[in-house]
Formats: structure tokens, sequence, C-alpha cells
């Protein structure tokens, strides 16, 4: 279902450290090791040799286990420390594996060539985490749809005591946020593979995201629509001038993304039996202000001031007198 991979543990320590160095000096990589370490009774975790790593892999709900290399001098102190925390471990092919049961160690353990070769065999000081999401939803579906008949009661609960916040703005403010849940809850369905890098490199952190569609799912005919379109010279020229955060994006394929759109749009709306809300109305305003985009845009976004923050925008346009005529 899914694991959590840093198959060169110092060296994203390292890396995390001076990134996180720059907002807290203190909290730099030899705090980060000290800090973890200490749980293991390895203060600087002197037990995992530089240049080996971990893997943290989640079977199915009830099957999770972790592969730590840890050096031979160490082993035993370490599962000396799990086990007073009440966590099996068992050393396998110069592993160390562990699991909150014995019966999740074994299986861990029949995996472990597996482990080292898919997952621990290429080094880098990385962060990566690879799920599964269509397969989470569906093992997990009985308790999502249990939550999302009980979310509007409880966000709505929630929200009355706020100040200020009469029952028509609770109301229309939890819908909201359940839209957005059920939205997210559908593209994670229409997605069978998520993977997530995190790369500190020179006081910098990257992160790059690789998404794999289900075949035959609107995610699915999104990602491999044709691209129509190509960054705008003017827009992404840093037009809008320097800022805390600059977006630059450019839409692909604009009408598939609008196809995409609506059609997400009209099945939240439906799963919320939203009879009051004219889903003619809100897809037709929708597609009005899509179909004005031409492919790429830039956003800046600058603190301070009297409103707290300024936004700016700009996007290329596919017609000029459709654009305007919108705007009137």
């Amino acid at each position: 279902m899914g694991c959590v991979v840093v198959s060169d543990v110092h060296g994203f320590i390292d890396g995390a450290g001076s990134v996180a160095a720059q907002i807290s000096p203190m909290m730099n990589g030899m705090m980060i090791k000290s800090m973890l370490g200490m749980q293991m009774g390895d203060p600087g975790l002197s037990g995992i040799p530089l240049g080996k790593g971990l893997a943290v892999v989640v079977m199915d709900q009830t099957n999770t286990f972790a592969v730590i290399e840890v050096g031979e001098e160490q082993r035993a102190a370490y599962s000396q420390a799990l086990t007073a925390k009440g966590i099996q471990s068992k050393v396998v092919e110069g592993v160390l594996v562990i699991a909150k049961t014995g019966d999740e160690v074994e299986k861990g353990a029949a995996l472990v060539p597996a482990v080292k070769e898919k997952l621990l065999a290429r080094r880098s000081p990385d962060l990566k985490i690879t799920l599964q999401p269509a397969g989470l939803i569906e093992q997990n579906d009985a308790q999502i749809q249990g939550m999302l008949q009980m979310m509007p009661m409880m966000m709505g609960m929630g929200m009355q005591q706020t100040p200020g916040m009469d029952m028509d703005a609770v109301q229309n403010m939890t819908r909201i946020l359940e839209a957005e849940v059920r939205v997210l809850l559908s593209l994670a369905r229409q997605c069978d593979t998520a993977a997530v890098i995190l790369s500190p490199k020179n006081g910098s952190l990257a992160i790059s995201e690789t998404f794999v569609p289900r075949d035959g799912s609107r995610l699915a005919a999104l990602i491999n629509a044709p691209k129509v379109s190509s960054t705008h010279p003017k827009v992404q020229s840093g037009l809008l001038g320097d800022a805390a955060v600059a977006i630059d994006a450019t839409m692909g394929n604009p009408d598939a993304i609008t196809d995409f759109m609506v059609t997400e749009t009209e099945q939240v709306m439906k799963e919320m039996n939203l009879q009051d809300l004219d889903v003619s109305g809100v897809v037709s305003c929708l597609k009005k202000w899509m179909n004005i985009y031409g492919g790429s845009f830039s956003e800046t976004i600058d603190f301070g001031g009297e409103s707290g923050f300024t936004v700016n925008y700009a996007m290329a346009l596919k017609d000029e007198a459709t654009a305007l005529a919108l705007f009137k």
C-alpha cells in the first residue's frame, strides 16, 4: 500500500538540517540526529553507518514493518531499546526488521531481500514516499463513508462556537469544506500510485511529485490529453516583479482541464444532493471563466501593507474580445 524510504539517513538529515538551520540555527543536522538517536539510546545515530538507510513498508491495514541498516556492533543495543518500548525486532541478512508484533516481523523478514533490492540498493540523500491512493481508499471505504456522513454535523458544531458565525454562514462553510474533501477523495480514487521525493541540496529543499492515474479514469484522460499550450514569453518573464511567493504555470490543455473540472463539480454536487443549488448555472459559469484562459499564467504573493498581503495575477488570454465581454 505504501512505503517511506531514506536510503542515506545521514546524508538526508545533514541536508535537511542545513535547511532547518536557516529558520532555527539550533535545529541543524547534528541536533536532529541527537533528538532521533536518543529514542534508541544512540545520540548521533552512530549505529547507522554512513551511507546506509531505512525503509518503512505498509503492506495493508494490519501489517507494517521497518527495515533499518544498523551496524553489527549496535544491533543488540537497538533491539534492547525497541523491546523496552514494546516493539519486536529481528536481525535478517544484516539488517534489523522491526514491527509491533512478531507476526509482522516475520512477514517483514520474508521481504527483506526485496526491500534491499528494490528500495535500498540505490543510495541518495532523499526522503521518498510512495502510496497507492486508490487502494487505500478502497480498503477504508466504509470508514470514509461514515466520516463523510458525520462531517457536516461535527464541523457545524465546531463552527457555531466561532464568534460572529450565524447559521447560514456555518452551513455554507461546512458545505464548501465537505465539497473539498469529496473532490480530494475522488482524485485519490483515480490515482493508482503517488510518489513524493524531498531532496535537500545546497541549503534548499526540492520537492518532486509523480502521479500515475488509474486506467480509464477521468484523471487519466486529463493527463493523457494532448498538449496544445506553450509558455507565454510576456506572462512568464517576471512581469509582476519580485515577491515572497512567485508562481509560473502553463495549462497544457485548458479545454481538457475545463472538462475535468466540470465533471468533478457535477459529481460532487450529485453526491452532496445540493437540490437548492443551480448546478447548470455553476457549470456554465465555470466554463465561461475557464474559456478565457490562453494556457499560461503567473501569480505573485507579497506580505505586508494594510491588508497584510498583496496578490497580483497575469494570464494569457485565448480571445481578448471574449475576455473583455466577460468582465463587463
